[in-house]
């Protein structure tokens, strides 16, 4: 295989650079990780000073009681950290001291404000390799993808050259279909074999939902005709009861067909047997099988 080169002699081959839009994804995965600990923790500790005061315990509650208990702990929590953003943080040093449950939480907004320095930084880095990609050119004239959703995507597949079929990509991402299902959802779920050859990431798949999300809020030359196609179509099937149901499916329907153009622009500009699609076709959705592939 030829090895490919970047697009400016910058010292950093499409591999390296690959690899370092890897190596950032790891390290802001790990800081949203930790914000969603802090955030959880202060939830829990509002939660468990409002059962306290009530007197109240928490087996005894049922599930309208605690979604309205965990809401109110919620609220309590985001009114601290919404001061604390407005707020000169200098000045709240005396209220900081204190033993309080508030300046726990005041403490908690300044640590959770830390690890957005580094979530952004790591965010420019994989934003700047991602612009210098060979197939940077096909994804700018994407609207809605941008270079960070094209990073994110790099970050959680690879080189897409080691992607010998469209297929296969799906399955990393977690469209795939399995055995007539749908990855992440075996047919057995009490089967640890089938969790094992289904290979299903939530963290992957989330990262494929949130760009095709992005993608149908701001495109308008193909990806969107797509989706307001196929709509209909998912929704007319007798399995789909929801409205919720048919435009979750319609989502994977056109984020499979951005990975397969994805795909293809890639090996098209690597030098593999590919032709790259400058948008997608909407033609015939409607008479294709609930389980077809874009």
């Amino acid at each position: 295989m030829k090895k490919a080169k970047a697009r400016e002699d910058d010292g950093y081959t499409e591999d390296e650079r690959i690899r370092a839009i890897r190596e950032a994804a790891n390290v802001r995965r790990a800081a949203l990780k930790m914000q969603l600990r802090i955030n959880n923790q202060c939830y829990a500790l509002a939660r468990d000073e409002l059962l306290s005061a009530g007197s109240l315990v928490w087996a005894d509650l049922d599930e309208k009681q605690r979604g309205t208990l965990c809401t109110t702990a919620r609220e309590r929590v985001d009114a601290v950290f919404s001061q604390c953003r407005k707020d000169n943080k200098p000045e709240m040093m005396v209220t900081l001291s204190s033993a309080s449950i508030e300046a726990f939480f005041l403490q908690a907004r300044i640590a959770r404000d830390t690890f957005d320095v580094s979530r952004t930084a790591c965010e420019h880095v994989m934003e700047a390799h991602a612009k210098r990609l060979l197939v940077w050119p096909w994804v700018e004239s994407v609207k809605g993808m941008g270079a960070l959703g094209l990073a994110r995507i790099v970050a959680d597949a690879g080189n897409l050259s080691n992607y010998p079929t469209v297929a296969k990509l799906w399955k990393r991402m977690g469209v795939a279909v399995m055995n007539g299902c749908r990855q992440g959802k075996p047919a057995d779920p009490n089967d640890p074999n089938e969790w094992i050859e289904h290979g299903y990431c939530p963290e992957r798949r989330s990262t494929l939902y949130v760009i095709t999300d992005s993608l149908l809020r701001t495109n308008d030359d193909g990806y969107r005709a797509l989706y307001l196609e196929r709509k209909p179509h998912e929704a007319a099937r007798p399995d789909v009861k929801t409205k919720a149901h048919a435009h979750n499916a319609a989502m994977r329907y056109v984020g499979k067909r951005l990975l397969r153009d994805l795909w293809r622009a890639w090996r098209d500009c690597h030098g593999h047997s590919a032709t790259a699609t400058p948008a997608p076709r909407a033609q015939s959705v409607a008479s294709a099988s609930p389980g077809c592939t874009p």
